[in-house]
């Protein structure tokens, strides 16, 4: 830990999120944000299939013929359905079901992604289902709650840390939570993942779990700083102390998730392999921020506190001992003043005597 903190100094750290989110800015306005239809919505269509057909191979010809037409795929499954016919019994059809992460596609796109798809699998553009918008239970009040949610959090966060600890670490309380989730999003639009609601999800639990280890990191720095434990340390030597003790219980949960995340990967539906990649990022992301940002900006304000009060102190010593200075040389003033005004009386007194004799002698002649 102590060597990643000096190959990773706190300044760069933050200059390297900074980056990220500038790049971001920049790629959102440019190319824009990928929304996954859990989110945003999006559009499905179906394509009939023969029994005979391996699903697989049309998936993979179906991917191909959505980039040529530059659409994004979120997920492909096969279903089958049971269709009713005037013989007895009826029968079941195989359904590769698709859905695209753009909606209000127009006539002319859609007559070309059909034809693609049909020719990819092989079947007549009649066994291909017309393109349709999926409509999202998700509202832009829905929205304006979850940001409400994260603001309430935040505040809850700085007055907790401002009571329990100080305004410092009520300060890199609300820096980690939200270094944490804007980090998140900005990687997320930088490499183009869709950003779905198991993403949202994913980074809120995260970060609370992130929230979780500062809270015990500061309770083990909090507790040695009131017994005077290694006082000879510094700050940062302190936290960097602390941090591994209080890591030892969140690796497990570290390691389950992402074990789960890397198992995830493993089906092959492009909506859950985005999840799961998303899921690996707000791991990442999370510990970074644990374990560099948070500590990192507690132990920096700590450490600037401690210098100022020992500037502080050490200008009053200066202070002091101008002042101290000052009165001794005004005391050796004084004395020398004291001197030179009694040898002056001295002097008065022998100049006064021999004149006193000399008007006696005048007298007696």
């Amino acid at each position: 830990m102590k060597k990643t903190m000096k190959k990773f100094p706190l300044l760069i750290c933050l200059i390297a999120s900074f980056a990220i989110v500038v790049a971001s800015l920049f790629v959102a306005g440019f190319c824009g944000i990928k929304i996954a239809p859990s989110l945003g919505g999006g559009s499905q269509f179906e394509v009939s299939i023969s029994n005979f057909v391996e699903p697989k191979k049309c998936v993979k010809s179906i991917k191909e013929a959505l980039a040529d037409n530059e659409l994004s795929l979120d997920s492909v499954a096969v279903e089958e359905k049971f269709l009713a016919t005037d013989s007895v019994g009826g029968h079941s059809n195989k359904y590769i079901v698709i859905k695209i992460a753009e909606s209000n596609i127009s006539d002319e796109v859609e007559l070309k992604v059909r034809e693609a798809v049909a020719g990819a699998v092989n079947t007549s553009l009649s066994n291909v289902s017309n393109i349709d918008n999926i409509v999202t239970s998700i509202k832009s009040s829905d929205i304006l709650y979850l940001g409400l949610a994260i603001g309430v959090i935040a505040v809850c966060l700085f007055v907790f840390g401002w009571i329990r600890y100080d305004l410092f670490a009520a300060l890199s309380f609300i820096l980690s939570y939200l270094h944490n989730i804007i980090l998140f999003l900005s990687i997320v639009i930088i490499t183009r993942i869709p950003l779905g609601l198991v993403s949202i999800a994913g980074i809120m639990i995260l970060t609370f779990v992130m929230t979780a280890l500062l809270i015990s990191i500061y309770e083990k720095n909090k507790l040695e700083s009131e017994l005077h434990l290694g006082e000879k340390e510094t700050v940062s030597q302190r936290m960097i102390r602390c941090e591994a003790y209080a890591l030892k219980p969140y690796l497990i949960i570290g390691a389950t998730a992402l074990v789960f995340a890397v198992l995830l990967l493993l089906v092959p539906v492009m909506s859950v392999m985005y999840s799961s990649i998303s899921i690996i990022i707000a791991l990442a992301i999370s510990a970074y921020t644990a374990l560099l940002i948070g500590p990192g900006v507690y132990a920096s304000f700590l450490e600037i506190q401690t210098a100022n009060e020992d500037a502080r102190l050490s200008r009053n010593d200066e202070v002091n001992k101008a002042i101290r200075k000052k009165i001794e040389k005004s005391k050796k003033q004084n004395e020398k003043t004291e001197k030179s005004e009694k040898k002056e009386v001295v002097d008065s007194k022998k100049s006064t005597k021999p004149a006193a004799k000399k008007t006696n002698n005048s007298k007696n002649k």
